[in-house]
């Protein structure tokens, strides 16, 4: 399972206990410069190269069923390694994040989805550090409109960005994006069994769009829409939890 902006691995906590009791083997990974071990590498960070790590850990697990959950960030990247190397999953779980190769722009779109653009100018780091990084839950807000949080929701996500080097690699996923160059490169339909998380109320990506994105998929091609906003597997946990046990069977044993 692969988070994505602003999160952490500490994201999918509620998902991990209810999978490990279920008897799933559960990794939940750091996007590539989260840690302070990762980040002292000062190579941009991309997609692309957080999904050729990923797919070193995947070569690397040998079980009956390999499923790559991804959110976001996480989500782009899950395309990307079930579109390469189809062989290493079995079946694929997108949150919050249709292909990337079939979204559409729109006026509504382009003044919700901004931090695309201000995130990559000089200057998003002290934006993001200012106040005790305010910003972070005005994202979720944003983002997650009828999500009713707590300061312990970001909590570990504003930790994570008070090392430096941390933040620089966070936003090096939007300053280091090439639209059109991921698009060329997931030209390749995926071909495994794919389930869709979105939110209801997420103000970024709405059911359409997952509709559109299902031109790219060979394998079955499931949408299901939960209540909250862009992260759904956080404002419902029970809910999200239960979906990915029917999604992948009762049970690991």
């Amino acid at each position: 399972m692969l988070h994505g902006f602003p999160d952490t691995p500490a994201g999918w906590r509620a998902t991990d206990r209810a999978l490990s009791a279920a008897g799933f083997e559960t990794h939940c990974p750091p996007l590539p410069g989260y840690t302070s071990e990762s980040a002292a590498c000062r190579e941009p960070r991309t997609v692309q190269q957080a999904a050729a790590g990923c797919v070193e850990l995947l070569e690397s697990i040998r079980a009956p069923m390999r499923c790559f959950v991804g959110h976001d960030w996480g989500a782009a990247v899950a395309y990307c390694v079930a579109s390469w190397r189809p062989d290493l999953v079995d079946r694929l779980i997108a949150v919050g994040a249709p292909h990337p190769r079939t979204f559409r722009i729109s006026l509504r779109k382009a003044w919700s989805a901004r931090h695309f653009q201000y995130l990559r100018w000089p200057g998003a780091e002290w934006w993001m550090r200012r106040a005790d990084f305010r910003h972070v839950d005005a994202l979720y807000r944003r983002w997650s409109p009828t999500w009713n949080f707590g300061s312990e929701a970001t909590a570990d996500v504003k930790e994570c960005f008070r090392h430096p080097a941390c933040l620089s690699a966070a936003l090096d996923y939007y300053r280091q994006l090439q639209p059109k160059l991921l698009a060329q490169q997931l030209r390749e339909k995926i071909s495994v069994d794919t389930l869709i998380c979105g939110g209801a109320d997420d103000p970024n990506v709405d059911y359409d769009d997952y509709v559109h994105a299902g031109r790219m998929f060979t394998g079955t091609y499931e949408i299901v829409m939960l209540p909250g906003g862009h992260f759904p597997h956080r404002e419902n946990e029970t809910e999200f939890a239960q979906l990915m046990l029917r999604f992948l069977g009762e049970g690991a044993g």
